[in-house]
């Protein structure tokens, strides 16, 4: 059978399209995997350094944590604030000081917001990815660089459109999560008091 000079482009040009999504869902898959397991190094190496008579958790008379002045460990030229934990998801995640490049560019962070700060997390399945799934009372953990732990519960979950970043009421919410809606360039936010 003879193959159609004018089909044979679009043949190619389509057969080349499969491949490149192939190679850039092999590379989104590979990036995500790839940042959970250094999540879960890091988290390590910072539990490691932490002080071992570090005072414990952060009394409820003392109030939340003060994002303001956040001791810093550096690691692999990056620095970190703590470790965020999430029971209910499994997660044991790093926050960073502020967006990094390199080597700490798809952990959480650090993010200044007009109000105050939030952690931003990647929209990862071993990250922020189910966010929407916190059910009210969920436990969520901080632990700064000298061991100190505050405990949080979730209080509410919304999805805001992306240009909504810097009306996220911050200051009303002893600890925000956020992370961009998988596709559609929206917020989830996750309060907790």
């Amino acid at each position: 059978m003879k193959m159609n000079k004018k089909r044979f482009p679009a043949l190619a040009l389509g057969t080349l399209l499969i491949v490149a999504a192939a190679a850039l869902l092999f590379y989104n898959y590979y990036v995500e995997k790839s940042a959970g397991r250094k999540a879960r190094e890091i988290s390590a190496e910072i539990e490691e350094l932490l002080p071992e008579d570090s005072g414990g958790a952060v009394s409820e008379e003392e109030g939340a944590v003060d994002f303001e002045k956040l001791p810093e460990l550096e690691i692999d030229g990056n620095s970190y604030v703590g470790i965020l934990f999430i029971p209910a998801m499994n997660l044991e995640l790093p926050v960073l000081s502020g967006p990094e490049k390199g080597n700490g560019a798809a952990m959480p962070y650090l993010r200044r917001g007009e109000e105050g700060f939030m952690i931003y997390g990647h929209n990862y399945c071993n990250q922020f990815a189910f966010l929407s799934s916190a059910a009210s009372g969920d436990e969520v953990i901080f632990e700064d660089a000298r061991g100190n732990r505050v405990t949080y519960s979730a209080a509410s979950f919304e999805t805001l459109s992306k240009t909504a970043i810097d009306q996220i009421p911050v200051k009303d919410y002893g600890l925000t999560l956020l992370t961009n809606k998988n596709g559609s360039g929206a917020l989830q936010v996750l309060y907790c008091n």
